[in-house]
């Protein structure tokens, strides 16, 4: 199951400007030279992000619904970590009732402020995107949820909108240069009445989450 969590980084730039070099001189035994240097530097954007904990509840080898709860780790994806976004083994089965719940420190290790959000692509098995009219009836099942410092988004979401944004770069999703934030990845397969999950037995979802961090010029919370 593809889960990995990409970020998307501005590039280091340095622009020097051209050396200018300015030469006074007459007929006389006398010359000289001035010369001014002129050099600007770029900001860079760049990003850490790290797993700190993960929560899932699950079917166990009996049958029944148990959370397994993972704290105080520090799993690196803001490189080619290709490590199960919730920790999920393989062969790990949902059900209704299910919860996943994977919480990040993303962190300014820069020198411009950002702002973030994330972007979920639900795809087919092959990697390809998938949309609404060929989600799946577990895609339609499974709400997303986004918490960023205690304060929930995009709980009414869920994985059958095939692409959709959630959070914003702004208030509470901007980061300041040395600065971090703490959110949450939320999944839920809902517990629907009168058989209404059962379309969704056997059935399998692939997606992609993607981190987006975008500079910020101005305060929201001077």
């Amino acid at each position: 199951m593809s889960k990995g969590v990409k970020v998307m980084l501005l590039s280091c730039v340095t622009i020097i400007a051209c050396l200018i070099m300015i030469t006074a001189g007459t007929l006389a035994l006398f010359s000289g030279s001035v010369e001014v240097k002129n050099h600007l530097q770029a900001g860079n954007l760049k990003v850490t992000l790290v797993r700190t904990a993960h929560s899932n509840k699950l079917l166990d080898a009996n049958g029944f619904l148990a959370t397994d709860e993972v704290t105080n780790e520090s799993v690196d994806f803001a490189g080619s970590n290709n490590e199960n976004v919730f920790g999920l083994a393989s062969g790990a089965l949902v059900v209704p009732g299910s919860e996943l719940s994977a919480t990040f420190k993303i962190t300014n290790a820069g020198k411009v402020a950002f702002g973030y959000w994330l972007d979920l692509t639900l795809k087919d098995e092959n990697g390809n995107p998938v949309d609404t009219a060929a989600a799946n009836d577990l895609a339609k099942q499974l709400k997303i949820e986004l918490v960023v410092n205690g304060t929930s988004v995009g709980a009414d979401k869920h994985l059958s909108e095939g692409q959709l944004s959630i959070g914003s770069a702004t208030q509470n999703n901007v980061v300041a240069v040395g600065q971090n934030n703490d959110f949450t990845i939320k999944i839920t397969f809902e517990d629907k009445p009168n058989g209404e999950n059962n379309p969704a037995q056997d059935k399998s979802v692939y997606f992609d989450i993607v981190v987006n961090a975008i500079q910020v010029n101005v305060n929201p919370n001077p």
